[in-house]
């Protein structure tokens, strides 16, 4: 049997279908990291996260922390009231959300709440805290190297 250019347009077309199988192949199974797996529901209530940011703007002092040995200390205001605050910390891993870390907001009678943390990795961290008083909302953040 003798090659002509019927065989070499169909080898063509055979490698070209190869090829995009494994590049569809590969791309479904490369992992992909969005800021959140629920990153859409979050971005239609980005509203409701303008207001909060507005509302901790608002407020004559906002959270401060101090990182002591293998602890983070979040400091509150005297001015909040400790004993309403609901909420919760974020610690938001930049290079992939499996490692985040979200911990409940729970202040001491001094108005200070502790984290250890010597069981995270080491990286860059965004720090969102995310709470309430009564039913007014807040939010702040923070960037960290650990």
């Amino acid at each position: 049997m003798k090659f002509h250019w019927g065989h070499a347009i169909f080898l063509v077309i055979i490698i070209f279908l190869a090829a995009m199988t494994w590049i569809i192949v590969f791309a479904f199974s490369q992992k992909v990291n969005l800021v959140t797996p629920e990153y859409y529901p979050k971005g239609v209530d980005y509203e409701e996260q303008i207001d909060k940011v507005r509302n901790t703007a608002k407020l004559n002092h906002k959270i401060r922390f101090e990182k002591q040995n293998d602890k983070l200390v979040f400091i509150f205001p005297d001015e909040m009231n400790t004993d309403s605050i609901s909420g919760n910390i974020q610690f938001y891993y930049i290079t992939d959300f499996e490692k985040d870390r979200n911990i409940a907001i729970e202040i001491d009678t001094t108005g200070k709440q502790e984290i250890d943390i010597k069981n995270f990795l080491s990286g860059r961290y965004i720090i969102k805290i995310d709470w309430a008083i009564k039913s007014t909302g807040y939010y702040q953040e923070f960037d960290i190297n650990l």
